[in-house]
């Protein structure tokens, strides 16, 4: 892993972010466009959009008369988001979460995917951008007058019994001390994802759970290929050559009974929405 701020993936690693973390982003994205009052001819940005699942729905939309910028810190996310983004009208931007390179009431719509989660803060620990608050202070500038700032954020780990398998196999296999990474992605309360849109002037705030069945295909392949996209799952092969494969096993054998005769995998995820206006 690199050491840049954010959430840095090698090119294969990336391909495979978009492969695993689009199907069970997807309802979450719909819910947080929706709340951020996305619509047609709407200028969206999307921050920390990754590998640009939720920039390609914004598009969607928005249609021929709108405008989607998706903004990353990691390039290798950005170069696999334009390849999946081809054939869409999207500007993909290097760029970071707390000095946003646009003008002040550039968009309506200005939204953090599960961004807020991987900030890099002493004070809140790891998580997407490396300082929340400004962050938010940051959207806040760029979002027009009658316009819309919204976020999701994982809830706690043990409502999505998919993390909660990850969770434990790897305290089984690696120990507490491996646990840091996964901590990091579910360190961000949505209270204070709520204090920081109040603090950067944001009004109306509403928070709510969102909690949504999501099926991932073919789960023998899909555990293993997803622990080697996220964070917590490079961590391991820093343990032991072998802990990725045991962790991907031990996964699969708790959720066996959620998994379908067709191997498809169908599980409750739970995320909250933020929203405010300024």
């Amino acid at each position: 892993m690199a050491k840049e701020p954010g959430f840095q993936l090698t090119r294969s690693a990336a391909e495979r972010y978009e492969r695993t973390a689009a199907p069970i982003m997807a309802p979450f994205v719909s819910a947080l466009l929706a709340a951020s009052r996305v619509r047609t001819g709407s200028a969206v940005l999307v921050v920390a959009c990754g590998t640009g699942f939720a920039a390609r729905a914004a598009t969607e939309r928005v249609g021929p008369m709108g405008r989607v910028v998706g903004l990353d810190v990691n390039p290798t996310m950005l170069e696999v988001a334009a390849v999946h983004g081809a054939g869409n009208a999207i500007e993909w931007v290097e760029g970071s979460a707390e000095a946003l390179p646009f003008p002040r009431e550039t968009f309506d719509a200005v939204v953090l995917q599960q961004g807020p989660q991987f900030v890099t803060d002493v004070r809140q620990g790891p998580q997407f951008v490396t300082d929340l608050q400004q962050a938010v202070h940051e959207a806040a500038r760029v979002v027009r007058a009658d316009g819309c700032v919204a976020a999701t954020v994982w809830l706690p780990v043990a409502r999505s019994p998919y993390f909660d398998a990850c969770r434990r196999a790897l305290q089984s296999i690696a120990g507490e001390g491996a646990l840091a990474p996964l901590h990091r992605q579910f360190g961000c309360d949505p209270e204070q994802v709520r204090r920081a849109f109040r603090s950067a002037g944001l009004h109306d705030i509403e928070v709510d759970d969102i909690v949504v069945d999501i099926s991932l295909p073919d789960a023998v392949d899909f555990i293993p290929a997803q622990l080697s996209a996220v964070p917590w799952g490079a961590a391991l092969s820093d343990v032991v050559p072998d802990a990725r494969d045991r962790a991907a096993r031990a996964i699969l054998m708790e959720l066996v009974d959620l998994i379908d005769a067709d191997g498809t995998l169908t599980a409750p995820f739970a995320a909250a929405l933020v929203s405010g206006n300024p």
